[in-house]
């Protein structure tokens, strides 16, 4: 029973007492905002990104007015670069909120970008795919 009354002891101070941290994280580069914002964009409100850590989606959807807007960002040498200009779906109806929520896959070629607020709350989702060979993205 005393060895289990220690063992116990010793591993409520374990969980008590402050550990190093296992891993350091470093910044890499400056932030990222994207640029053709207007008015308070929300930028960072959501983000995703590819499974190789390449290629970056940042939501900012108070974007013109909440109409919402998302920015595609690429990592090449270390470095962070805007994709081409903010990306914004067509079709949508009033303050949509784009960017409101996003998701990129794995490659990094196909983006989801969720507007809650379109159509009086109905909501909607708009996909964009980017080309690979011309390196731009289309909706």
């Amino acid at each position: 029973m005393p060895r289990a009354v220690a063992v116990l002891a010793l591993g409520c101070a374990a969980l008590l007492s402050p550990c190093q941290a296992l891993a350091q994280f470093t910044q890499q580069g400056a932030k990222l905002v994207g640029t053709g914002a207007l008015g308070p964009a929300r930028q960072g409100a959501s983000v995703a990104l590819s499974a190789d850590g390449s290629t970056a989606i940042v939501g900012g959807y108070g974007d013109n007015q909440d109409a919402g807007a998302v920015w595609m960002w690429t990592l090449s040498g270390g470095v962070w670069t805007q994709q081409g200009p903010k990306l914004v779906g067509s079709g949508g109806v009033g303050p949509s909120r784009q960017g409101a929520s996003v998701a990129i896959s794995a490659d990094g070629n196909t983006a989801i970008v969720g507007g809650h607020s379109d159509n009086s709350g109905v909501g909607a989702t708009w996909v964009w795919t980017r080309k690979r060979d011309l390196g731009d993205v289309t909706g």
